[in-house]
């Protein structure tokens, strides 16, 4: 393999609570509560500009449509002082603002906000300190069942005590073969597998993720304080259907999880063989 790149990331998720029932239908359009105001953000620490995402949120079971909040006044702080915010653009009922301050671990992130049309909102976290990699180790092997070849992600982190945290794991792999030329190819996502790994059985109070294959979530409760190597791994092909080998760059992410679940990210680059 060629070189892999390792992220410290910390990333922030939306929860969605699923549920259905077919005993009977209610009509809930009398008690159908007023639009709110919704900021959700993926705040990385590398990227020179980070989004916030300003959305309506509406009765799931009314007539109402979600439209973009007109008129927002929206306020954000990092450790009491006040960070300026730009208006980026408006996709759907989506409105997008940017600031360009820095972050680090400790730094207290504060959200306010109204509109004519709605009441005031306000949010509050601290960007929590990321896991260390400490070691990377990768090997291939081959599938009993189906015969694949598979690579092995050994990845040591040492976790912080005395804090609660969650961690969740992201595999990505990039190809650059010579009939690319100048070409740069995307980060592909890859589908994780952690059957192997017994720490995953063990997610109290975790939030689930939407893409269990890709996403995988685990608490530090049964390493708190102390270093950990993590076995996961992926499905790759060593040979290309072409019979060209590309050049191969794998990028491991580990995401750590605030109880309010901001985020931030800090690479760190490394190389195996």
């Amino acid at each position: 393999m060629g070189k892999i790149y390792l992220k410290n990331t910390y990333t922030a998720l939306c929860l969605l609570i699923l549920f259905q029932s077919c005993e009977s239908d209610v009509d809930f359009k009398e008690g159908e509560s007023a639009p709110q105001m919704v900021v959700n953000a993926i705040v990385n620490a590398n990227d020179e500009k980070k989004l916030l995402k300003l959305s309506e949120s509406v009765f799931v079971f009314g007539d109402q449509k979600p439209k973009p909040v007109e008129n927002a006044e929206l306020h954000l702080k990092i450790n009491g002082v006040s960070a300026p915010l730009t208006f980026e653009e408006t996709k759907e009922y989506h409105r997008y603002y940017s600031f360009q301050s820095d972050l680090t671990p400790g730094d207290k992130v504060e959200i306010s906000g109204k509109s004519p049309e709605h009441n005031a909102i306000y949010g509050a976290d601290h960007v929590p300190e990321p896991a260390e990699i400490t070691n990377l180790k990768t090997e291939w092997f081959t599938g009993k069942a189906d015969k694949k070849s598979y690579l092995r992600t050994l990845i040591t982190i040492r976790d912080k005590p005395g804090e609660k945290n969650y961690y969740r794991i992201v595999i990505r792999q990039k190809d650059y073969y010579e009939v690319n030329g100048d070409y740069e190819p995307d980060w592909l996502q890859c589908d994780l597998h952690v059957d192997q790994e017994p720490l995953f059985n063990y997610i109290p109070a975790t939030p689930w993720s939407e893409n269990p294959d890709r996403y995988h979530i685990f608490s530090d409760e049964l390493m708190d304080g102390k270093e950990y190597t993590l076995n996961v791994y992926v499905q790759m092909d060593k040979d290309n259907l072409w019979g060209a080998n590309p050049q191969t760059f794998i990028k491991a992410e580990i995401h750590t999880l605030s109880e309010n679940i901001y985020s931030i990210i800090y690479p760190i680059i490394c190389t195996a063989c």
